[in-house]
């Protein structure tokens, strides 16, 4: 700013920032004046993220990892619908409140929807695999929470508490427990996790090809082997 000038404009370039939140702050300090005195050093601002929508709102990230946030506003406040879609990279997806969709694409992705109806979908099933698996934070079947694929499993399994030395030793003897089928779908815990699996057209397990998804908190989760409902899980 030249002497004596009092206002000025000041453009700051985004550049690297790839997340995408709510709302940014900006801090402005002045310092080191020439002939002259400042009062009042630094200025806050923030850019809020008012803009006006009619139906969902998609987030769209890259190749490579991203770290995407909607809206944190927490209910009864109205929360619109939003989209999430990491593309590939080891994708971090946040939903929050409200009703969400989420398509990690490629890589090991982490899934979070929170409360409301959330849709998880998976187009392929090599978008979620043993070594390169989705974890949806919290699922809950009640709420409306599904995984949308192209099609339905025929069947859907609970194979109770699992015991081995690997995440891959597990699968497999959850799909010879439950006797699992091609095109069926299977549901089982390992650790103090549980595992969901869809089975691809042929019967044994294949971590090359079978879908396989964690769920970091499984709300309402079943107690019991046995036959479960394919529609409390899955839609298509």
């Amino acid at each position: 700013m030249s002497p004596c000038q009092l206002s000025g404009t000041i453009t700051v370039p985004v550049q690297g920032d790839t997340d995408v939140e709510p709302d940014e702050t900006l801090t402005l300090i002045l310092s080191n004046p020439v002939g002259t005195t400042i009062s009042s050093g630094s200025i806050t601002g923030k850019i809020i993220n008012d803009d006006n929508t009619t139906g969902a709102i998609t987030f769209t990230g890259t190749s490579g990892k991203d770290n995407l946030s909607g809206n944190l506003a927490a209910p009864p406040t109205t929360v619109p619908d939003e989209v999430f879609r990491g593309l590939g990279g080891d994708d971090n997806l946040f939903g929050y409140f409200g009703t969400n969709t989420f398509e990690g694409g490629p890589g090991a992705d982490n899934l979070l929807g929170y409360s409301g109806k959330d849709t998880f979908f998976y187009p392929n099933f090599s978008d979620s695999l043993l070594n390169s698996m989705d974890t949806i934070s919290r699922f809950n079947s009640t709420e409306g929470d599904r995984l949308q694929l192209s099609s339905l499993p025929s069947k859907l399994s609970y194979a109770g508490v699992i015991t081995a030395t690997s995440l891959s030793n597990a699968t497999s003897q959850a799909y010879a427990a439950a006797n699992l089928q091609a095109n069926e779908s299977l549901l089982f815990r390992y650790g103090s996790s549980y595992y969901l699996s869809v089975n691809d057209g042929t019967a044994a397990f294949n971590g090359t090809a079978d879908l396989l998804v964690k769920f970091g908190s499984l709300l309402n989760a079943p107690t019991t082997a046995g036959t479960l409902n394919v529609n409390h899980y899955f839609t298509i």
